[in-house]
């Protein structure tokens, strides 16, 4: 499933946006009003997935950051995703293969 979910996630668009406000025009990215829900799936499933499938769930953390840009920073969606990748981070040997998707992911 996450499989399917990062490709739909590398394969989505972005839409022009005006601000109401000030009239500017800018890009977003179609998945923006999904991010929440997308990362409390994904925060469930830490607790459900094993080793190997952890880090297939940190890779699809990794690739919708670099989908929704800067929107995944926000305050409300850090604590959905960056306590159980840190958790991981610090789990992790500092040889072991493992944490080069966890940094990639981080970056």
């Amino acid at each position: 499933a996450c499989s399917a979910l990062c490709l739909l996630i590398e394969n989505s668009f972005f839409v022009s946006v005006r601000d109401e406000v000030s009239g500017v025009e800018r890009e977003v990215n179609i998945l923006v009003p999904f991010i929440h829900p997308l990362l409390t799936a994904l925060h469930k499933a830490f607790d459900m997935y094993g080793v190997k499938s952890t880090l297939i769930l940190i890779d699809t953390i990794g690739t919708l950051a670099d989908t929704v840009r800067e929107e995944i920073a926000r305050s409300e969606y850090t604590p959905l995703y960056l306590p159980k990748v840190m958790d991981k981070f610090n789990e992790l040997d500092d040889t072991d293969m493992r944490l080069i998707p966890v940094c990639e992911c981080l970056s």
